[in-house]
Parts: structure tokens; sequence; C-alpha cells
């Protein structure tokens, strides 16, 4: 993931960022994609350190960054997800109505940082170096804190961000669902509109061609469709033969006129 997430991420800004045309897409995607950067390249190196050495790490004030940070770029792209998803929902369920600008865009990102910021704290406070003896041996881990095992609050904390999850996979569902149906709707519109179409064209090309073989029962019989070219061409020699006897004869009119008398 870190190999593959850092240069595919990189990739997703630079389109977005400079090659897009300014939208919302061009705000909250972009958004995304830094998070993914710095969850790639932090998070994931951190993640590997942490699991590399599971039982000799013992530095409390990593084990708090690492927890804090994987579930602030979490959570945080979890709700820039939603607000992506609702920008989609109102553009295409309720195109006449008011859609989401670049600033409302810029909010939602920024207001979805400051939110998983502010949900994920108890990590801070919960999460340190847990120290476990097992036959005269001590292993240190990044996990809970030791103190907190007769305590309530890691339940309450997982509760809390059980609930959220779920919360965001339901408007998830709930959004892309509707925007799926209202796509295959428009799909199912399309196609018959498409198909009325074709339908009258299909009439009118059966009528004309009606038309025209009543024509050629008026005027003696069915015909096939001959070329109009040859048709004026013909005519156009037509009128000039006629125009050459008609000469031909004045002519000879002409002559019998002017002929000197003879005898019988």
């Amino acid at each position: 993931m870190m190999v593959v997430g850092l240069p595919g991420n990189m990739v997703v800004f630079y389109v977005y960022f400079f090659k897009w045309c300014r939208s919302t897409s061009r705000i909250s995607i972009p958004f995304l994609a830094v998070l993914d950067m710095f969850n790639s390249a932090t998070i994931l190196p951190m993640e590997i350190f942490v699991m590399k050495n599971y039982l000799m790490l013992n530095s409390p004030f990593l084990c708090n960054i690492f927890r804090y940070g994987t579930y602030v770029m979490n959570c945080s792209s979890a709700l820039i997800l939603v607000g992506i998803a609702l920008d989609r929902f109102q553009r295409i369920c309720r195109p006449y109505k008011q859609t989401f600008s670049e600033w409302t865009s810029k909010c939602i990102c920024i207001g979805a940082i400051v939110v998983a910021m502010c949900v994920t704290w108890p990590s801070l406070v919960l999460y340190g170096t847990r120290t476990t003896r097992k036959a005269n041996i001590t292993t240190f881990s990044c996990s809970l804190q030791n103190k907190f095992d007769v305590t309530s609050y890691p339940i309450a904390y997982f509760v809390l961000l059980t609930t959220t999850t779920a919360v965001v996979f339901a408007v998830l569902i709930i959004l892309y669902y509707a925007i799926g149906i209202q796509i295959n709707k428009h799909r199912q519109f399309k196609k018959k509109t498409c198909s009325h179409v074709q339908t009258i064209i299909d009439e009118k090309s059966i009528t004309v061609k009606s038309d025209h073989e009543q024509s050629n029962d008026v005027n003696g019989g069915n015909e096939e469709p001959h070329d109009v070219n040859s048709n004026v061409q013909s005519a156009q020699s037509n009128n000039t033969n006629h125009e050459l006897n008609n000469d031909q004869c004045n002519g000879a009119k002409h002559q019998l006129l002017f002929l000197p008398d003879t005898d019988l």
C-alpha cells in the first residue's frame, strides 16, 4: 500500500489540482489525496516499525503519536468521503436545488479534520507502552496502557469508534444507493426516448415508401426508382431532337414554297 499509495495519490493530486476545471471535486479529492499521501509516507512506515519491534518498543510518546495519527487520518478520510457523496447526491438527485460551492467543499474538508481530531483525542491518553511479564521476561508493546485495564474507558472509546464507522458506512450506502437509482432511471428514460424516436423515424420511412409506391401505381405500374439525372438528360435530349425536327420541317416547307412552276 505504501509503494502504490504514495505515487498514485501524487498523480491524483496533480491531475485534480492542476489539470481539472474549477469545481468542488477539485477541492475535496486533492484534500483526500493529501491525507492518503501523508498516511502512506508517515503512518505506514511507523506501523512497519512498530510491528518489527513489537516486543521491545518502549516509547510512550511514539505510541501516542502513532495511534492518534492513524485514527485521525482514517476518520478524516471517511468524513471527506461522506462529503463527496453528499455533493454527488445533491448534483444528481437534486439538480435544481443549490449545490455545494468551492467554499463549502473547503469547509467540509477542514471540518472533517477538526471533527476527527476531536473524536479521536482519547487515543492520546489510552495508548502508550504496555508492559507484559511472563516467566521473568518483560516485554513492551505499543498498545493500551496497563492502568486502563480495570476501567471502562477503552470499551467506551471502542464503542464510539465502532458506532461512528457504522454510521459512516450506512450514510455512504444510502447515498450511493440513491445515486445509483437516479442514474438507472436516467438511463432507462434515455433508452425509452431513443426507442420512441427510432419508432417515429421508422413510421415516417414506411409512410414515405407507401406514398412512393402509390404514385408509381398511378403512373402505370410499380416501377423501380430510377436516377433523376438520367431523366433530366433524356428530357433535354428529347427537347433538342424535337427542335431539330421542327427546324427541318420548317426548312422543307420553305423550299416547297419557292420551287418554280413545272409543267405536268
